[in-house]
């Protein structure tokens, strides 16, 4: 019961450091208006008495061994512009706040773990002398029964002698060593099968982009391969136009050529006729 009641009170002492510190971290940020991570002495000061006004006992801390120097500095610079102005480290004096409370909360930690140890400890006494006391029961029971019944009674002496495994603390002990270190065996086991599971997934998911990579780009070459059909068809109807073109025009010039030659020739006859005729 005492154990459980340290417990709680040192769970009380953990609560109350960790709010007490909460609210010094929200009085220095409102005091480091610039958020450099110093204050002046002056600033320093009027944090310490804001804290001091919420937490009256923090007043008496600070006139203990720790904190001497740092009010020997802060009653020193009172009135003193200079030293005033001096910068101080807020996250250096939180540290030594933090160490000093945890220094001191250390040896109600550990009174608190040697009481539950110490119960433990009894707890398994107290069994061991449960297993006696039935092994040494039993053991007379089987000593006072009829001389007939001999054989069987050293058989139940032999059996009976000896405590049961599962009254032994020490076997109890084991045997729950041993689920524990099978039931971390297969916690392991499940944790590597979860985690195979795991890398697995991401395999088939890396597998299943770069399948959808691969149809994207599938498209895109059947898409310029659809614009490399048209262009040839475009192509061959250009081509087939400009022959025929091509055609039309040796055809007008044979034609201007027979006309030629027609004109020609007919241009002869009639010279050739005109000539031949007599003249009167």
């Amino acid at each position: 019961m005492g154990s459980l009641n340290d417990l709680l009170l040192l769970s009380k002492l953990n609560g109350y450091l960790k709010k007490f510190l909460e609210d010094i971290s929200v009085i220095f940020s409102k005091a480091d208006k610039d958020n450099s991570g110093t204050l002046t002495v002056k600033e320093f000061q009027d944090a310490l008495d804001d804290i001091c006004e919420r937490y009256p006992q923090m007043q008496l801390y600070l006139k203990n061994k720790q904190m001497s120097n740092l009010v020997d500095i802060l009653k020193e610079s009172k009135g003193d512009v200079e030293k005033e102005a001096v910068a101080l480290n807020i996250e250096e004096f939180k540290l030594a706040l933090k160490v000093d409370f945890q220094m001191k909360n250390l040896p109600a930690t550990a009174e608190a773990q040697a009481c539950e140890y110490k119960q433990k400890f009894k707890a398994l006494e107290v069994m061991a002398e449960q297993v006696k006391s039935e092994g040494f029961s039993s053991t007379n029971s089987i000593s006072s029964a009829p001389p007939s019944t001999n054989s069987s009674s050293n058989k139940l002496e032999r059996t009976g002698s000896r405590p049961r495994g599962s009254g032994s603390p020490f076997k109890c002990i084991g045997l729950g060593f041993v689920h524990q270190m099978k039931s971390e065996r297969d916690d392991d086991e499940f944790a590597a099968g979860r985690l195979r599971i795991e890398e697995l997934e991401a395999l088939a998911a890396s597998r299943q982009k770069e399948i959808f990579m691969l149809n994207t780009r599938l498209a895109t070459a059947e898409s310029i391969t659809h614009d490399v059909l048209r262009d040839l068809l475009g192509l061959k109807s250009d081509m087939t136009g400009y022959a025929s073109l091509l055609d039309n025009q040796q055809v007008e010039k044979i034609t201007e050529k027979a006309q030629l030659h027609n004109t020609g020739v007919q241009n002869q006859m009639l010279f050739t006729l005109s000539c031949s005729l007599p003249m009167f």
